[in-house]
């Protein structure tokens, strides 16, 4: 999977010494010219034992976020052996956390810790390319046992120039190009109201042309 501006995700079946069938496969992240590791099969983040085979693509936005989801063993399953699912969310520095996940706690702002019994999050649409990861969850134990909710994968300030869009530190034609691309990928919401559409278009030419 990758953006307009170079940021590339994918699966790898790696082989050597040492590797076998609980280690195989690996996520990679290739950005800013570099090639790394993102998350790896056996590995242990946030707790879950990460069992995957890393089969779903990620989803990648315009900073070089990504969300994925990833089959483990939750460290709040009370048997630590039953296979779930978790939502991995992975920030602009490559950083991998886990933002939800089938039997496991999760921690809601203005609230007590959920046991979460399940989630769903969107296959093609879930992040924003201001970092924002929307998804459904079902809780137990609790009075109002669903609920939509949004999870901010970074904190960074927005750009203070959105005219800006491919964030090189100018606004110029190359910025056209790269949300065009975007638009035409279906991921071009620049005015946030929850659609690509043609409006969305003059609401980026409208900044474009008051520059930085």
């Amino acid at each position: 999977s990758s953006n307009g501006n170079g940021d590339l995700f994918f699966r790898a079946l790696i082989t050597g010494p040492g590797v076998d069938s609980t280690n195989e496969y690996v996520v990679l992240a290739y950005q800013d010219g570099q090639l790394r590791t993102v998350l790896r099969k056996g590995s242990t983040l946030d707790g879950w034992v990460i069992k995957s085979d890393f089969t779903e693509m990620p989803q990648v936005n315009e900073v070089g976020e990504a969300v994925f989801r990833v089959s483990g063993v939750s460290p709040d399953d009370p048997l630590f052996s039953n296979s779930s699912t978790a939502l991995v969310g992975v920030d602009s520095s490559g950083v991998p956390h886990i933002i939800v996940g089938d039997r496991a706690n999760i921690e809601i702002a203005n609230s007590s810790p959920e046991y979460v019994t399940s989630f769903a999050v969107s296959d093609t649409k879930a992040l924003s390319d201001d970092g924002r990861v929307i998804f459904a969850t079902r809780f137990s134990g609790t009075t109002v046992n669903e609920a939509v909710l949004e999870y901010q994968i970074t904190d960074s300030p927005a750009n203070p120039c959105p005219a800006d869009y491919n964030n090189s530190g100018s606004a110029d034609v190359t910025d056209i190009f790269a949300f065009l691309s975007a638009w035409f990928a279906g991921s071009g919401d620049f005015n946030q109201n929850g659609q690509t559409a043609v409006d969305d278009i003059f609401a980026f030419l409208s900044v474009w042309f008051e520059g930085c």
